[in-house]
């Protein structure tokens, strides 16, 4: 057997081991993707998710709006003529809504 055919041959063995070794290194590790039981995490993440984005989106029943709220306004006024009037105020309230649909308030107003 020449040199040339020998350095062929080894060259050829080491290659083949070389491609061998490393598909079944790849065979024995885990495959990509998430942790185990990670799965079922990120599908209650997106149906959650899907659910917040359905209510900013209009979906929403009364039971959603159900609390207490409060309310403050300031308001301004400007009259023309001879003199001039500016006129300002201050509302302040708080409404309760209950989940059946009723609700109540009680305002406060001062300026003018």
């Amino acid at each position: 057997m020449t040199v040339n055919r020998f350095r062929m041959v080894v060259l050829t063995i080491f290659l083949v081991l070389v491609v061998a070794s490393a598909h079944f290194s790849g065979q024995a590790q885990n495959p990509p993707g998430p942790p185990p039981g990670a799965g079922q995490s990120l599908y209650n993440q997106v149906a959650a998710l899907t659910d917040r984005v359905s209510k900013l989106e209009g979906n929403i029943t009364a039971a959603d709006l159900a609390g207490t709220y409060a309310v403050h306004a300031f308001q301004n006024a400007l009259y023309p003529g001879f003199p001039a009037r500016v006129e300002s105020g201050v509302s302040v309230a708080t409404a309760t809504l209950a989940a059946d649909g009723t609700g109540t308030s009680s305002e406060t107003d001062s300026g003018y």
